[in-house]
């Protein structure tokens, strides 16, 4: 059996309603760390998502771990390849969820 996948979230995702995705994450089997601040995150993501409603900067090195929640940002002059969304918390969650059951 593998490990579970941590997700670490950002607290203004909990604040705005979804407090209870703490408690979705547990019941799927993942960990889930709330956090205040990127720079409370560790310096390698590997196996592990950050979930927040911010898109990181261009080259950032969690680019490819992270999952912004909220509508999708219109095309423009910053390029999204590679970078994940969800619509809500929930969604991520049971996303990300659903692919470690299928590892």
């Amino acid at each position: 059996m593998s490990d579970p996948v941590t997700v670490y979230i950002d607290a203004s995702l909990l604040a705005e309603g979804a407090a209870s995705g703490l408690d979705v994450a547990s019941e799927l089997g993942l960990v889930a760390i709330a956090v205040d601040d990127v720079a409370d995150l560790p310096a390698d993501l590997a196996g592990a998502w950050y979930l927040t409603g911010t898109h990181p900067e261009a080259g950032s090195a969690r680019w490819s771990r992270t999952v912004v929640i909220g509508p999708r940002r219109e095309p423009g002059r910053v390029a999204v390849t590679g970078l994940r969304t969800a619509r809500d918390l929930r969604l991520a969650l049971l996303e990300l969820a659903s692919e470690a059951a299928v590892d």
